[in-house]
């Protein structure tokens, strides 16, 4: 808005710049209740003394974010509610017309339920109509019982096969670094091993803070490789959030850089 204008908040946060999505949001939910939003009501217009100002629908056919809600409250002339109207703008890259026309119909029963009884719980609202859960019923449950069970391989053991397949191909590559599938390996059991001799063990769960780099891949396959979970954190969110993390999933021990190391003062777990 015209106290903080996007120029400047794309300017103080300076964010990691991408050509594939909004440096700063992919979804964006718009209430215009101002007056004069719309035509409905010609005399809540802006009016600059003899010179009156309505609206001119312009249609840019570019998306500036992922997916655009832009909702709008009505009103008669004589000012009673006359419902709300909206428009939704999209990237034909990200979504196509059947997606959008499916999450219009879930926000529309979302509004409705609220609506209906404003004392309910978020909990309690049914997001999907039932054709749609019966189809994920089918294909998340249904489906997966019918099949054959397959025999359990962990990804260490997959990744073993195919280093052994394929040991001198790359594996990773990252900003002009390249690991092969040998190299990866050794790196991630070398790193396997010192997260044993930390008191790593199978159940365990250990975090990553690490920036997206090769040695991240190396640090996930590493806890897989000693038996454990890993717990991946963005190092862009905020300390709140990061701290809600570790305590929810309570790792053993956490992975990171010199740089982020700060990050994790005051958290009650081995930093390696």
């Amino acid at each position: 808005h015209q106290d903080v204008p996007f120029e400047v908040l794309v300017e103080r946060l300076n964010p990691t710049r991408s050509l594939a999505h909004h440096p700063l949001v992919q979804v964006l939910l718009a209430w215009q209740n101002f007056a004069g939003h719309d035509n409905s009501a010609p005399a809540a217009g802006l009016a600059l003394g003899d010179l009156q100002v309505t609206q001119v629908p312009v249609d840019t056919r570019t998306a500036r974010t992922d997916l655009s809600f832009s909702l709008a409250e009505h009103f008669t002339e004589a000012g009673e509610p006359a419902g709300v109207s909206g428009t939704v703008e999209f990237r034909t890259d990200v979504f196509d017309e059947s997606s959008i026309t499916a999450l219009m119909g879930r926000l529309q029963r979302v509004l409705v339920a609220m609506t209906a009884d404003p004392t309910a719980r978020l909990s309690t609202v049914e997001v999907l109509d039932v054709e749609e859960r019966t189809r994920l019923d089918e294909m998340g449950n249904r489906a997966v019982l019918r099949a054959p069970t397959p025999i359990p391989v962990s990804v260490p053991e997959l990744f073993a096969h195919q280093v052994t397949r394929t040991p001198e191909a790359v594996a990773v590559s990252f900003q002009g670094h390249a690991l092969t599938y040998r190299q990866l390996d050794e790196a991630a059991n070398r790193l396997a091993h010192l997260l044993s001799a930390q008191g790593v063990v199978p159940g365990h769960c250990v975090a990553l803070l690490l920036e997206r780099s090769a040695e991240a891949i190396v640090a996930m396959l590493a806890v897989l490789k000693a038996g454990a979970a890993y717990l991946a954190i963005e190092p862009v969110l905020p300390d709140v959030r990061i701290a809600f993390m570790l305590a929810d999933a309570a790792p053993i021990a956490a992975l990171t850089t010199a740089d982020l190391r700060p990050r994790l003062n005051g958290c009650d777990l081995v930093v390696i």
